[in-house]
């Protein structure tokens, strides 16, 4: 079973240029990395004017839901700080 992230650009975004072509710099950003904290991504489309992508799905805890709770260990900040500089 393999599963697949789809991040797909809001319906009043996509009637606007510079949304759409921030939105594909995105695509063509994380494609110019190859690094094993960064996801992939797969395909780029349209369905009824919604732009979107896929990208690797990866399971846990979403950085934005823990960055709203108490603050990260020293230990756990300087080992998430050292994979993202890696």
């Amino acid at each position: 079973e393999n599963w697949v992230a789809l991040k797909v650009l809001r319906p009043d975004f996509c009637k606007e240029e510079r949304h759409r072509k921030r939105f594909l710099r995105e695509v063509q950003l994380t494609r110019s990395i190859t690094h094993p904290n960064v996801v992939r991504t797969f395909e780029v489309g349209t369905h009824n004017d919604l732009l979107f992508f896929t990208m690797e799905y990866v399971k846990g805890e979403p950085l934005s839901e823990r960055m709203t709770g108490s603050p990260l260990e020293y230990e756990v900040a300087v080992t998430v700080l050292v994979q993202a500089l890696k």
